[in-house]
């Protein structure tokens, strides 16, 4: 029972015998909570008949007698006999003109309570239970819009919504832009409209009204009756509750209408920005809707069938460049060497993640702790075989300089610290390493050396194993990759140590299609998911094995073997889907080149 109703019936406890009567128009009187016999009645036959048999002659010893008077009848003038015996006639009524009484009825517990005092003071009953009821200063002038939003939130986003107050709040709530949240439900597609034309910069008078109600947007926004959107500019702090990232579907989306312009790209620049915009696409629809994806890869197909011409055209340009930016892998040792010697670094580390793409990069960017300095491309060396092309960073130097060891990377070692004597530095300041990127197992330090090497496998070791969901599998093995701490622990590390660090990878990757395993017996030296080795281009020349053919390719030795690429995506095996490399395609030829501390 709340305090106002035990006031109101206090009249009831001087006396506990005879006939007491509480008039209850509103039914808002619980008869459990009355001491004594407590008869409810809603008719004057009703009422008669429990008076003459209970009432009229009631004894001394018999106790009190309470008749709570419902409906209309408590309302109308009593029975002038049983008023007259009658010990308390205690009138139960809510205070303000009934439409505000209707609201009162609804109500419970002390929020009731405090409505009710303020209904029975004020001089608009109306405006004094909506301002309650809701904590919004209301009085008989209209609201402005902030405060009819402000008004309406709070109501939409009641546990429970009161009918008569809803009603009430009418009187105040007639802007359209916020009406709607009266309804059951609360119908928010005016306001969320609004909403994303204010976040998009194209309602920019709408701030101060938004601004004023932004706890109230955030009682919406929590509740989901309006929905955060994607902001097209840059949205005031007060606004961040409204606004939510881009989903990877909407990203891509927005991506594939907007590729780099102009296409085809005529120069190795142009290349690289395709080459990162691309990443971006493949990383995001990997997990994404079929239709998605295939819109994607149909744009990969028109990549792909302009960027094989302009490599076989371009290739050895690209790798003879000058340019200060290294134009290939071969050379970013001498491109570290130079800013060792132009005071640019006192330490150089340089990372090679084996066969990371631009498409595994955007993944891994977001999710590792680094700050990214200076960010780029460059080429991998053709083929881009781990042997060949990884080979070239550490030799600082073209394949046709090693001939003997094409097809193995045991020579690493030896061939980064010769590459460094020539640049002046002893054995003892180069360091070389070759480790999987696990955290305990893995862990390396630095040393002294001026001059630090480490090739990380994970990356290539995942990608070999996505053989069932291919880039999404790949994806979320990187995930696991990037919790388990290496890389940036890695680089914390370097940082400390005033070591300036690099990222590269020596091949990125495809998301291949099966072309079918080959059976060929010796006329396959050594197969490859996306380039097959022949003893002789007589046996090339006759495989069964549909492919492109390049020979002489520029910066390889003449006594190279012959060599086939698979075309398009496809692969050189029966999985439905894999991710490989070897081949010619933009994924695999242009891979990250960065700087990035911790």
């Amino acid at each position: 029972m709340t305090p106002w109703l035990q006031r109101t019936l206090a009249p009831l406890a001087t006396s506990h015998q005879g006939v007491a009567l509480v008039l209850d128009p509103d039914g808002i009187v619980d008869v459990t909570s009355l001491d004594g016999e407590v008869v409810e009645v809603d008719d004057w036959w009703t009422m008669r008949c429990v008076y003459e048999r209970s009432g009229r002659r009631r004894g001394v010893g018999s106790g009190r007698l309470v008749l709570v008077v419902r409906g209309a009848i408590a309302s109308e003038p009593l029975p002038y006999d049983i008023e007259r015996a009658a010990a308390a006639v205690v009138p139960v009524r809510l205070p303000g003109p009934p439409h505000v009484r209707a609201v009162l009825i609804e109500l419970t517990g002390e929020e009731r309570e405090r409505v009710i005092s303020a209904v029975a003071t004020a001089v608009d009953p109306a405006a004094a239970a909506v301002a309650c009821t809701t904590g919004v200063p209301v009085s008989s002038a209209p609201l402005s819009r902030a405060d009819q939003l402000r008004v309406a939130s709070r109501l939409a986003v009641r546990p429970t919504r009161p009918a008569g107050l809803i009603d009430l709040a009418r009187r105040w709530i007639n802007d359209p832009l916020v009406a709607g949240l009266l309804k059951d439900p609360p119908d928010a597609g005016v306001l969320q409209a609004a909403w994303e034309a204010f976040v998009g910069g194209s309602a920019p008078a709408m701030a101060g009204d938004f601004e004023a109600a932004a706890a109230e947007l955030g009682q919406l926004f929590g509740a989901s009756i309006v929905e955060p959107v994607v902001a097209a500019s840059d949205p005031p702090a007060w606004a961040s509750v409204g606004i939510r990232k881009p989903t990877s579907e909407e990203r891509a989306k927005s991506l594939l209408v907007a590729p780099p312009q102009p296409f085809p790209p005529s120069d190795a620049a142009g290349w690289a920005e395709v080459a990162e915009w691309w990443g971006s696409v493949r990383s995001l629809v990997a997990a994404g809707p079929a239709d998605l994806r295939h819109q994607a890869w149909a744009a990969w197909a028109e990549i792909d069938e302009a960027f094989l011409p302009w490599l076989r055209s371009r290739y050895g340009t690209i790798l003879s460049s000058a340019a200060r930016w290294p134009s290939a892998l071969h050379r970013v040792g001498p491109f570290l060497a130079r800013r060792l010697r132009e005071g640019d670094a006192e330490r150089v580390l340089l990372i090679v993640l084996d066969g990371l793409g631009h498409t595994q990069w955007v993944h891994l960017r977001e999710r590792l702790r680094l700050t990214v300095a200076e960010a780029g491309s460059t080429f991998a060396l053709v083929p881009t075989y781990t042997t060949v092309s990884r080979q070239a960073i550490f030799a600082a130097d073209l394949p046709v300089t090693y001939p003997d060891s094409l097809w193995t990377t045991q020579p690493e070692r030896r061939r980064w610290q010769a590459f460094w004597a020539g640049e002046g530095l002893a054995v003892t300041g180069v360091a070389y390493h070759r480790v999987k990127g696990r955290l305990p197992h893995d862990f390396l330090g630095f040393g002294d050396a001026p001059a630090i090497g480490v090739v990380v496998n994970a990356v290539d070791d995942l990608m070999h194993t996505s053989e069932l969901l291919g880039d999404a599998q790949l994806l979320a093995n990187l995930d696991v990759w990037v919790a388990n701490g290496f890389l940036d622990d890695l680089v914390e590390r370097a940082t400390r140590a005033g070591i300036e660090t690099w990222i590269t990878a020596d091949h990125g990757n495809l998301e291949c299609l099966p072309a079918g395993s080959l059976s060929e017996g010796v006329a396959i030296e050594s197969a490859g998911k996306r380039l097959l080795r022949y003893p002789n281009r007589s046996l090339r020349d006759a495989s069964k094995a549909a492919g492109i053919t390049w020979d002489d390719i520029p910066g390889m030795p003449l006594s190279a073997e012959p060599l086939l690429f698979a075309p398009g995506r496809q692969a050189f095996t029966n999985n439905q889907l894999s991710i490989s490399h070897g081949g010619l395609s933009l994924d695999e030829v242009v891979v990250p080149l960065l700087r990035v501390s911790a």
